[in-house]
């Protein structure tokens, strides 16, 4: 009984919580914190916590192959505590998966000190796994047997991974608010600056027709440059002056296929030299030298940190999320010609409304920061609810 009771007054609830968030170090010393979305989410979702009186110890645990977090994410300046889960596994109350996979038995290590294990999912899981079923790419699975107290996913996901998750992951599933800062932005911004190679970040207005950059990554079907080139060819055909030149980032491996470039060459932007096609660039390097106007297309993807950098630079966005439906330049799903008049308003009409557009834009880019009271609320508040939940049960079932 002595035991029972010791027990019970070392796993109470105390006034903090400590917290460890997995991310996957590689070895290779060019990962680039604009290499995916899912890199910054990780390091986002820290710095949020972080910010948190409610928050007690928080580290970064390490599950990649890697030791040292390497230059390119450009965080050296936060102090990111790194570690291995062996050795922070015994003071962990809530352990998060973000960019690298808990083991089953590392879960159970937490739940057996009455702790909680939250998968945050900020991928579209479930077009990345059949699409590996479909064409061969390596293998790759979400689901190793780890128990989940919850799954925790962005608005953009519900809708085609939902179901996916909560059955596979046998857990609830909880729609988080998206979060951003533009501290890797500003860093960017600040480089640029100081090696002069770039015009200063930000929108100038310029007479004459406009640059246009598609920055698609091109590696799945959720967000291709495809879309993008006919919004660009459907105001090319409407308005001859009206687009100078037109950048498709991402695309120089498109080249030598086939089926991209009967498409391509059936393309009035092609045939009249209008279009290029792009390595993969530093997003605010190439908005800085090259931009004027992004034109961006998703699909069940619709929320974009490249969108959130636009803006935040005041550059005209023409696209389809329908979670920005009030900001920038909205078209509908797959409607190219929609969206050929949406890029045509932005080329004529951006400059006389900039006022009401920069407005618009900083409303949204409030309510996403990750310093913004509520997207700390709904994420420690989440956590400290369900610690409680799990310790008292925890605690009754000693």
């Amino acid at each position: 009984m002595e035991r029972d009771t010791t027990q019970r007054k070392n796993t109470r609830m105390s006034d903090k919580i400590n917290i460890g968030l997995s991310m996957f170090v590689s070895k290779d010393a060019t990962q680039s914190i604009w290499s995916n979305g899912a890199v910054q989410n990780i390091v986002f979702l820290f710095a949020l916590l972080r910010s948190s009186p409610q928050v007690g110890e928080l580290w970064l645990v390490n599950g990649g192959d890697g030791d040292v977090l390497p230059p390119g994410l450009m965080v050296s300046d936060m102090a990111l505590p790194l570690v291995r889960l062996a050795d922070v596994v015994d003071r962990i109350d809530v352990l998060i998966e973000g960019g690298a996979q808990i083991a089953p038995a590392e879960a159970e290590q937490v739940h057996a000190r009455g702790g909680v294990v939250v998968a945050y999912r900020c991928g579209n899981d479930y077009v990345m796994d059949i699409e590996r079923l479909s064409f061969g790419k390596p293998s790759g699975s979400i689901f190793n047997g780890t128990r989940f107290d919850e799954v925790w996913t962005h608005a953009q996901h519900e809708k085609t991974c939902g179901s996916y998750w909560r059955i596979g992951m046998r857990a609830p599933l909880r729609v988080m608010p998206h979060i951003w800062s533009p501290m890797f932005l500003q860093r960017a911004i600040e480089e640029l600056a100081q090696a002069g190679t770039a015009p200063p970040f930000g929108y100038v207005p310029r007479p004459g027709g406009k640059r246009v950059s598609i920055f698609e990554p091109n590696i799945n079907v959720v967000k291709s440059c495809v879309p993008g080139m006919l919004v660009c060819e459907s105001a090319h055909r409407a308005d001859k002056d009206a687009l100078r030149e037109i950048y498709v980032t991402n695309s120089v491996q498109l080249k030598t296929h086939l089926t991209f470039q009967n498409f391509a060459n059936a393309l009035d932007i092609v045939r009249d030299k209008r279009a290029s096609f792009e390595a993969r660039y530093n997003l605010p390097y190439f908005l800085a030298t090259y931009t004027d106007i992004v034109v961006t297309h998703q699909w069940e993807n619709g929320l974009n940190y490249m969108y959130y950098d636009a803006l935040y630079g005041r550059y005209p966005l023409v696209h389809n999320s329908p979670f920005l439906r009030d900001v920038g330049y909205y078209y509908e799903g797959f409607e190219a010609e929609v969206g050929g008049l949406a890029l045509l308003e932005a080329v004529h009409q951006h400059d006389t409304q900039l006022i009401d557009y920069d407005r618009k834009a900083a409303a949204l880019l409030r309510r996403v920061q990750i310093d913004n009271p509520a997207n700390v609320d709904a994420h420690v508040g989440r956590l400290v609810e369900m610690l409680r939940v799990k310790r008292t049960q925890w605690m009754l079932s000693q």
